[in-house]
């Protein structure tokens, strides 16, 4: 497949994506929640033969489910929980279907994710003039638990309280350990991670080769070993196997550097996958949190996957001109976030645009501006650094107004 029709296929993809973003139903809830970078599977709760069923009095009866509509309907919309009275002659909707702006997600304890995950939906039909129904759920982490247990409930005014336990409450990804690790070491972490971030965003051109080579170690060294960490490191494993997890993700990483470093064209494309994943955080903090889909961290990944071809694609094509946007916001990246999560408490991506998805901007904290301010600037300056390089070796040191500068480079094979 050529570059231009795999460019083509990527705009395409992305406006496939935006349309189906803006579909909503009430089964948009995110039943695969990511907090934290822990990952929950709430899929399993459904009850796919018929509702949850609590019985409030003689003819007042509660039903309730997961990850889509319940199947008792009440008129004139679909729910996630229903209150039906007098032998079901009338009822009322305990939920909203907007779930964005009406449903909220987090752990049980944000300290100990094994405890379990809560789920509060707001904004159900009207029961006074100044009170609306609502629905709170704590889902208990049980891994014996294959099925669900109902544990407790109380439904004060328009209040419905309920706790379950539950195999799926547990973290079916939890890679704590790995932030654990990373802080025991986080100063060696940081220096490496601000010094591979001072070679790309200051010298990402004049010394491409080793852009390829870090571009590529980065990209494959830290999914990788937060893959290892999720799923092979506990508790009880100790220091030394989690050295030789971290040794093995280096060698791993090194290798994909090395190939990349080796084969232009990948070189290129993991370049363009650096200027992607940037350019997927900015999107998805900006823009694409505030969209209606199920799995917004899937959303996000996919744009980053689409983008990475698409930029390398641009890469290939207008080397110079990338390599040095690229590097430069990379290298920015790589010195400010380590350095700021050092000295504050940063929120990551995903918390951030959550904030901004469910409009508490407010809650934002002032670091994060800071933050983005920081990135800017770091960005500009190693852009400037690289330009004056490049145009002194191109044109013997002599000065040259900015704008033929940027011309030159991209115009430059």
């Amino acid at each position: 497949m050529r570059f231009s029709n795999i460019a083509l296929l990527t705009v395409l993809c992305f406006a496939l994506l935006l349309g189906l973003g803006r579909m909503q139903t009430v089964s948009t809830m995110n039943c695969i929640p990511v907090k934290n970078y822990i990952l929950y599977g709430l899929t399993g709760i459904r009850n796919q033969t018929g509702d949850y069923k609590i019985k409030v009095s003689e003819n007042t009866t509660i039903s309730w489910n997961l990850c889509g509509p319940t199947f008792d309907y009440c008129p004139p919309r679909e729910a996630y929980a229903n209150i039906f009275f007098n032998n079901n002659q009338s009822c009322a909707h305990l939920t909203t279907n907007d779930s964005y702006q009406n449903i909220y997600q987090s752990m049980i304890d944000d300290t100990d994710p094994e405890k379990g995950f809560q789920i509060i939906f707001t904004n159900g039909d009207i029961y006074t003039p100044t009170d609306n129904y609502n629905f709170s759920l704590k889902i208990w982490c049980d891994p014996q638990q294959e099925n669900v247990k109902q544990l407790n409930w109380s439904l004060t005014g328009a209040s419905l309280k309920l706790e379950i336990s539950s195999k799926y409450g547990c973290p079916r990804v939890n890679p704590s350990q790995i932030w654990g690790f990373i802080a025991n070491n986080q100063w060696l972490f940081a220096i490496c991670s601000i010094s591979m971030g001072i070679v790309l965003c200051f010298f990402g051109y004049r010394l491409i080769t080793i852009s390829f080579f870090l571009l590529g170690f980065c990209l494959s060294f830290v999914p990788i070993m937060y893959i290892f960490f999720a799923f092979f490191v506990s508790d009880t494993t100790s220091g030394t196997v989690k050295w030789i997890v971290c040794l093995v993700s280096l060698a791993i990483g090194a290798a994909v550097g090395f190939i990349c470093v080796k084969l232009e064209k990948v070189g290129f494309f993991s370049i363009g996958f650096g200027l992607a994943y940037v350019g997927a955080n900015v999107l998805y903090v900006a823009f694409l949190s505030s969209i209606n889909v199920s799995h917004p961290e899937v959303l996000f990944f996919i744009i980053w996957i689409l983008g990475g071809f698409a930029c390398g694609y641009l890469v290939s094509k207008f080397p110079i001109f990338w390599v040095v946007t690229t590097s430069s916001l990379y290298g920015s990246y790589l010195i400010v976030k380590p350095v700021l999560s050092a000295i504050a408490d940063l929120p990551n991506e995903f918390e951030i645009a959550k904030m901004i998805q469910i409009g508490q901007t407010d809650s934002i904290p002032g670091i994060v501006y800071v933050y983005v301010v920081c990135l800017i600037l770091f960005a500009l300056a190693g852009f400037i650094v690289q330009v004056r390089m490049k145009i002194q070796r191109e044109r013997g040191g002599g000065a040259s107004d900015t704008y033929y500068n940027i011309c030159l480079l991209y115009t430059s094979p």
